[in-house]
């Protein structure tokens, strides 16, 4: 891992979380995900190196995802899969089944009614979340809190402007 202090650590970490963010408030706002925020975090993952522990964290979690579709009978939709397994091989298979299990948390606490769940409304702030135990810095923290408003921003206004 290159030190946060390194100028491509930084610009990696402020592409990816921009692009989750921007993903997040997107999946909250239309129940979708661009395809440029995976496209984002596998250029964040290619920038950072070891290719090969990128790929295989991304194979780990796109066999998660299929093994726990089949079990539960659900298909999750192909953003998130996306999503998912680009953040695999942006920030590893720990980092990811972290953030996993860090929505899943989340979404079991808002118990939406709907049954439609903007996974990436989720994943965002888990993200950041998980960032800030790899590496305490205060940098990171600077980042991480600096991002987490503008997020909470952007939710709060779609909640009050819905259209």
């Amino acid at each position: 891992m290159i030190p946060l202090t390194s100028n491509l650590t930084v610009l990696t970490e402020l592409v990816s979380a921009s692009a989750l963010l921007y993903g997040g408030v997107t999946d909250a706002k239309r129940r979708e995900i661009s395809n440029l925020v995976p496209v984002l975090l596998l250029l964040c993952g290619l920038l950072r190196g070891d290719h090969l522990y990128r790929v295989l964290s991304l194979l780990v979690v796109a066999l998660v995802m299929w093994v726990c579709s089949r079990l539960i009978h659900l298909s999750a939709p192909g953003g998130d899969i996306k999503l998912l397994c680009s953040l695999a091989f942006c920030v590893g298979l720990r980092e990811t089944l972290f953030v996993m299990l860090l929505s899943l948390l989340a979404v079991w606490l808002t118990k939406r009614k709907d049954g439609q769940i903007p996974l990436c409304t989720y994943v965002a702030p888990a993200y950041i979340i998980a960032r800030l135990f790899v590496d305490p810095s205060i940098a990171r923290w600077t980042i991480s809190l600096a991002f987490g408003i503008i997020y909470a921003g952007a939710l709060i206004y779609l909640r009050r402007n819905p259209n």
